[in-house]
């Protein structure tokens, strides 16, 4: 899957109306300020439209209009595409949000164009990443009822990332994912590629401009993330055999996925259970 940091509104102020006996009428502009407006043989309407910075006209006078049959043919079959509800559980079900997870398997809503657009996006920047290693792609493995889907697997599982985050940190959630993948491939070490949407777009003057990064990344104790693997299965498994959402954690107060919590689909539903 692919995500993304998606924008949040912000309450606008109220303005503040001022009454009639404090506010002055507007001044009426006299003739003459008019007329030194008006340009020579010509109207106001002249000078504006010289000064108009509007597209200019298609080339060959070409006539542009929408294509709202073609458009929505291409939706429905992303849509199609990108919303199938996977039931079994899957490690991103166990990295993010477990009770978005949850809620998604048991009453799953309609992807959104703007998560469409991403989706695509990302999956093209993975296809060719992908297609530039020599390793075996698109793996997949099933260990103790968990799915993995290894994006690569140069003789240990390698996870790609895209991200427009201009902090260039590696999220906790990524390491989180190559872990698991560690544990059901059996290995203690993973690789990562981060590719940055954004590079040259700098937060400070000692930013790296770097479009991509590759890591490797080796992990102590297998024992301990297998532990936590099963145990982040079994509650995630008990919350949708209960049906009930509210038994799977939410990331409402955590730091690297909260994120995720402000265009969810099942904000209400997750709110209500909080309160």
């Amino acid at each position: 899957m692919y995500y993304r940091e998606p924008y949040m509104s912000k309450k606008l102020p109220e303005i503040e109306r001022s009454t009639p006996e404090a506010s002055s009428p507007p001044q009426r502009k006299n003739d003459a300020s008019r007329a030194q407006q008006t340009p020579k043989g010509g109207s106001p309407d002249d000078s504006t439209q010289k000064n108009d910075k509007s597209e200019p006209s298609p080339p060959f006078g070409a006539s542009i209009e929408s294509d709202p049959e073609t458009n929505t043919r291409l939706l429905n079959n992303l849509s199609g595409l990108y919303s199938k509800t996977r039931h079994a559980i899957h490690v991103s079900d166990l990295t993010l949000c477990m009770r978005q997870a949850a809620f998604r398997k048991l009453n799953p809503k309609p992807v959104t164009e703007l998560d469409l657009g991403y989706y695509l996006a990302g999956n093209g920047h993975h296809t060719v990443l992908e297609s530039l290693h020599d390793a075996e792609r698109e793996v997949e493995r099933t260990w103790e009822q968990v799915h993995a889907h290894f994006d690569l697997l140069d003789r240990v599982p390698t996870e790609i990332k895209t991200t427009r985050d201009f902090s260039r940190r590696i999220h906790g959630h990524w390491i989180r994912q190559l872990a698991y993948y560690c544990v059901i491939e059996n290995t203690n070490i993973g690789k990562l590629i981060v590719l940055f949407l954004f590079p040259r777009r700098r937060t400070n003057k000692d930013s790296n401009p770097n479009m991509i990064e590759t890591y490797t990344i080796t992990f102590r104790d297998l024992e301990t993330i297998r532990h936590e693997l099963l145990e982040r299965r079994d509650v995630l498994s008990k919350a949708l055999e209960a049906r009930d959402p509210g038994l799977a954690p939410g990331v409402k107060d955590d730091q690297d996925c909260k994120w995720l919590c402000r265009n969810c689909a099942y904000r209400a539903e997750c709110e209500a259970i909080q309160k």
